[in-house]
């Protein structure tokens, strides 16, 4: 049995709260500068501002998490952090359980979150595949519980055999 799942924040609810910050600041700073408010050169502080926008928006968007779990193992990957398939064997893996979460208070969010000890993938803040290996705390959002826990229970049964 295999488990592919790919998720992005374009599907969450962070694109309404970039709306909701974006365009009232953007509607303020084209009143500024039609007004004057931003003097003769007032379309160089609107063209920087509409580029860093832009820029922001583009990068939060193209956030998004790939987890594919069979026989062997785990692999994932995080553009833009993790661009190249990980791969943690399932001999090194310990301790996996999906369970449902409140993202947004025990992982600090939505998106990669990394420190030292935990390396966590949140990008729906329902349900998350923990597991321990080699040494450090692994977290993934899944919007795919079941199926998840289908794949470990297949490996349970075949570590048993």
């Amino acid at each position: 049995m295999v488990f592919n799942e790919q998720q992005s924040l374009r599907d969450s609810f962070i694109v309404y709260v970039i709306l909701m910050v974006e365009v009232p600041t953007l509607i303020l700073m084209l009143v500024f500068w039609w007004t004057g408010k931003f003097g003769e050169d007032g379309f160089l502080p609107v063209a920087i501002f509409l580029f860093i926008l832009g820029l922001v928006t583009w990068f939060i968007v193209s956030l998004s998490l790939e987890v594919h779990l069979d026989r062997s193992g785990l692999k994932f990957r995080s553009f833009p952090f993790v661009n190249k398939w990980k791969f943690i064997p399932i001999e090194s893996i310990q301790n996996p359980k999906v369970r449902k979460i409140d993202g947004m208070m025990e992982f600090g969010g939505v998106g990669p979150r990394v420190s030292p000890k935990t390396k966590a993938f949140i990008f729906s803040t329902d349900w998350v595949l923990e597991l321990d290996a080699d040494g450090k705390k692994y977290a993934f959002s899944t919007r795919k519980p079941r199926e998840m826990e289908a794949v470990l229970d297949l490996w349970k049964s075949e570590s048993t055999t």
